[in-house]
């Protein structure tokens, strides 16, 4: 055969006499085109705690646990929790610190390391900075707040960076991540909530008892009951002493708060609660109920406690009758509504392609803006699918896909598109906001009379990031497609295809439309 051969990189190979020898870059290069950079994520229904940073609950300890990852293209694997110290703040305003899993690549370092980072106090205090030096590969696990009362760093004050642009989990090769921890957080700031309203209420005895000059006793009644069978509704409070008109009545459902009237009602009797919707078997009912024993004007006490439960009524996220705050219509921006709705938790409602929401589709949200500037939210859509943002100093990261319940077709022509010189096709999600990239699919064409048709179907990828490992920002890129072939194999017949690719559209080079490249057409574009 008269060849001539052109020599690409490529490996690996048996070394004879040491001829083929690798760098420790090239026995990586693989992982590149099949797994990004970030933490492992779990299986569904395993608990997504790799590399998670949870509070020791022993004063300013940490613990980053047990997990792995891939970082700087380098596996990674932190073996045993590690705790780590974080230092108090002298200053009289807070900071922000992190935890940040770092591959040093440089000559002398050549080792993974989880680095313990502290922030600089501020009035507006901002998470320290990620090395972006080239040899030098870091990644936010971790965000902690530090008041300058802090003595003990508790779960509400650390925030979860994994799954965000700064530490993305790796889902490749996985069926879904579990989001089970992301709630932990949540459940830590209602504990933290009752804690201080409790305290409160207490000091408000105190100056009942001064004020009014009685005798004045706090008694609490606890009481626990476990769901024997699914669709229970009447749950019994098991307090004897408990009268609905006198008494605070506190009840928890799997640790969190519900709310008498949007929940549920209370007996007459003061011995039950009915449900408003019924929960399965094995689910825990807590009951909390705070008495006043008194000695003095008993009516000016009775005033005073109505005015006690309207202060510390827990703080809603809903509306009393169980709907979201605000019902996102016609041309306002869903992003734009949340702000608005100030610092705090919100839910929201979004109809169908109303401007700022992930994909096409209707929308329950959920998040908290943290101060004007920061905040996250999270998007859960009719047909399942998760997705979520971030505002970092006033500006929106975009839209990340944590779960899609199926294929999003992002472009779709079923006459096809035969893109002529210059020609724009912009997919309804960018490149950077796609869990992995684009899939365009081409089929055959008739350019005598104009038609698509069902045959030589292919499919090519393009990646979210280009081949420069940044966003696409003009790049050309060339397909070699098959229309036609011969039943023995023979006379295989090629046509090309060339795009200018953008991250939010690709635009169509003058050679689509000469020759045999109008053989083949541009039906549709997914995400993958």
């Amino acid at each position: 055969m008269n060849d001539t051969k052109y020599a690409v990189s490529c490996g690996f190979f048996d070394s004879i006499n040491k001829d083929r020898e690798y760098s420790a870059e090239q026995m990586n290069r693989p992982y590149k085109r099949v797994i990004n950079n970030g933490v492992f994520a779990t299986p569904q229904g395993t608990p997504s705690t790799d590399l998670q940073v949870f509070s020791a609950n022993n004063g300013m300890n940490v613990i980053v646990k047990t997990g792995e990852g891939l970082f700087g293209d380098k596996w990674f694997e932190n073996p045993s929790d590690l705790i780590i110290t974080i230092s108090t703040n002298s200053d009289i305003v807070p900071r922000i610190d992190s935890i940040i899993a770092q591959v040093d690549n440089t000559q002398g370092g050549r080792v993974g390391n989880i680095v313990y980072r502290k922030g600089i106090a501020s009035s507006s205090p901002q998470p320290p900075t990620i090395n972006t030096s080239e040899n030098v590969f870091e990644y936010r696990l971790a965000n902690i707040m530090i008041n300058p009362s802090t003595q003990n760093i508790t779960q509400d004050l650390i925030t979860d960076t994994r799954g965000s642009d700064e530490c993305p989990w790796i889902t490749s090769l996985i069926e879904q991540v579990d989001t089970s921890t992301l709630y932990k957080q949540w459940q830590e700031a209602y504990k933290k909530y009752y804690d201080d309203e409790t305290q409160a209420f207490n000091a408000f005895m105190k100056d009942l008892t001064e004020q009014l000059n009685v005798n004045t006793n706090l008694v609490k009644y606890e009481s626990h009951f476990v769901t024997s069978a699914d669709n229970t509704t009447v749950i019994p409070i098991n307090i004897s002493t408990f009268n609905k008109n006198k008494d605070i009545l506190m009840v928890k459902i799997n640790n969190l708060f519900v709310s008498e009237t949007v929940d549920y009602t209370i007996s007459e009797d003061s011995n039950n609660i009915t449900l408003i919707n019924p929960i399965k078997s094995g689910q825990c009912v807590d009951f909390l109920v705070l008495q006043s024993v008194i000695i003095g004007d008993t009516e000016t006490l009775l005033q005073q406690v109505q005015k006690l439960q309207n202060l510390v009524d827990k703080t809603k996220i809903t509306d009393n009758n169980g709907s979201v705050e605000a019902q996102v219509t016609d041309s306002n921006n869903v992003l734009d509504v949340f702000k608005g709705l100030g610092i705090g938790f919100h839910t929201l409602y979004a109809y169908d392609n109303i401007t700022g929401i992930p994909v096409e589709g209707t929308y329950y949200l959920f998040g908290h803006l943290i101060n004007e500037n920061n905040g996250w939210i999270i998007a859960l859509k009719s047909d399942g699918s998760m997705y979520e943002n971030q505002i970092e100093n006033g500006n929106w990261k975009g839209w990340k896909s944590l779960f899609e319940q199926s294929p999003v077709i992002l472009y779709y022509n079923e006459n096809g598109k035969l893109p002529s010189d210059q020609q724009e096709i912009i997919p309804k999600k960018k490149l950077s906001d796609c869990s992995h990239g684009w899939q365009l699919i081409f089929t055959g064409y008739n350019d005598t009379n104009n038609t698509a048709n069902d045959q030589y179907a292919q499919i090519v990828n393009i990646p979210k990031y280009s081949y420069k490992n940044s966003d696409w920002n003009g790049e050309d890129v060339i397909f070699d497609l098959i229309y036609g072939y011969a039943s023995s194999g023979e006379n295989i017949n090629h046509c090309t295809k060339s795009f200018s690719v953008y991250d939010n559209r690709i635009i169509s080079n003058s050679i689509n439309i000469t020759g045999n490249s109008k053989k083949m057409v541009l039906r549709a574009i997914y995400e993958y």
